[in-house]
C-alpha cells in the first residue's frame, strides 16, 4: 500500500495534472477512459495528507462529464474521482465552483442507472457538506433543476438506489432551503414522496416519511393545496384552491366572506385528515423517533434533524 501511495505521489509531482490539457483527446475515447481510471486512482490522495491540487484535475473531470459523446464507462470513473475530491471541505468548495453541480444534475437524469445513482449520491453529499453547493442547486435552472432531478429519480421504482439517494438529497434540500422546499411542493414532489413511502425500499420509505412529516408540520400556509383525495400542490391542475387567509376569500359582503371562510376551513380540515391517514399508512412500520436510521446509507454524511 505504501508503494502504491508513493507511486501516485510521484506521478503527481512529475507534472501529470499540469499536462492534462495536452493529454485530453476527445477523438480517442479509449485513451480518455484509461486516463479517467488513472485520475480516479490519483484522486484517492484527497483522502490523505498529501496536498493534492484540484486546479487542473477538476476542469478535465467536468469537461468529460458534460461531453455528449463520452460513454458511461468513461464517465463513471470521473464521477468516482469527483466523489473522492468532495470528501474534504476545501475540495468540495472547488468542486462547486468548477461547475460540477450543473453537470451532476444533468447526469442524474441519465438513462444509465449507474451514472444516475453516482450523480445523485455526490449531489447529496455535496449538499450536506457545503452551503455553497446548496446555494448552487437553489440557483441552477431558476431553482427548478434540483427539485426536478429529485422528482425524476423518485419515480424510478425499478432502482431502489436512485430513490434512496434522491430522498437523501431531498432531505438535505428541504431542511436547508425554504425556496427549494417551496419549489418541490409546486413541482409535485409531495405526491412522489407518498408513492416512495408506500412502495420504496425500507430506507427510502423512512426518508420519505420524514420529509412528509416536515411538509405536514409546515402546514398549508406555505403553499396552496387543492382539494381532492390527496395532497396536490399549486400547478397540478384541477380542483378548487383553498384560501390561505381572510383576504383571499373576502366577498362583496360579510355573508359571502363568512360562508367562504367556513368552506375553506372545512376543506383544510378534510385535507389534514387525508394527510394524517396517508402518513399513518406510510409510517406504520417506521420508528420515526430513531433519527439515526435516516442517515444509514452509502453516504457517510449526517443530516441535522
Amino acid at each position: 500500500m505504501l508503494l502504491v501511495f508513493r507511486n501516485k505521489v510521484h506521478i503527481v509531482k512529475a507534472g501529470l495534472l499540469m499536462k492534462l490539457p495536452q493529454l485530453t483527446d476527445d477523438k480517442d475515447l479509449s485513451r480518455s477512459q484509461e486516463l479517467a481510471l488513472l485520475l480516479l486512482s490519483i484522486s484517492s490522495l484527497a483522502n490523505t495528507d498529501f496536498p493534492l491540487s484540484t486546479t487542473e484535475l477538476l476542469p478535465f473531470l467536468v469537461a468529460t462529464l458534460t461531453a455528449a459523446d463520452v460513454p458511461s464507462d468513461t464517465k463513471l470513473p470521473c464521477l468516482a474521482a469527483l466523489r473522492n475530491l468532495s470528501t474534504k471541505l476545501e475540495h468540495a468548495r472547488d468542486v462547486v465552483s468548477s461547475g460540477a453541480v450543473r453537470a451532476l444534475l444533468s447526469l442524474s437524469l441519465s438513462l444509465d442507472r449507474k451514472t444516475s445513482e453516482a450523480a445523485l449520491c455526490i449531489l447529496g453529499e455535496l449538499a450536506a457538506a457545503s452551503a455553497a453547493a446548496r446555494k448552487a442547486m437553489e440557483e441552477e435552472g431558476e431553482g427548478e433543476a434540483a427539485p426536478r432531478a429529485v422528482l425524476e429519480a423518485m419515480t424510478r421504482h425499478e432502482s431502489a438506489r436512485c430513490q434512496e439517494h434522491a430522498t437523501y438529497l431531498a432531505m438535505v434540500l428541504a431542511h436547508g432551503s425554504r425556496a427549494l422546499r417551496r419549489r418541490m411542493r409546486q413541482l409535485g414532489v409531495v405526491q412522489a414522496l407518498l408513492e416512495v413511502s408506500l412502495l420504496g425500499s425500507p430506507l427510502a420509505q423512512r426518508r420519505a416519511a420524514k420529509i412528509l412529516q416536515w411538509f405536514k408540520e409546515e402546514g398549508p400556509q406555505q403553499s396552496r393545496i387543492r382539494a381532492h383525495s390527496g395532497p396536490r400542490m399549486e400547478g397540478d391542475g384541477g380542483g378548487t384552491s383553498c384560501p390561505d387567509d381572510e383576504d383571499d376569500v373576502a366577498g362583496e359582503d360579510g355573508g359571502d366572506w363568512r360562508r367562504d371562510t367556513a368552506v375553506g376551513k372545512i376543506v383544510r380540515q378534510s385535507l389534514d385528515r387525508n394527510m394524517k391517514c396517508i402518513l399513518r399508512r406510510a409510517t406504520a412500520s417506521v420508528d420515526l423517533t430513531n433519527v439515526m436510521l435516516l442517515v444509514t446509507s452509502s453516504s457517510s454524511k449526517s443530516l441535522p434533524c
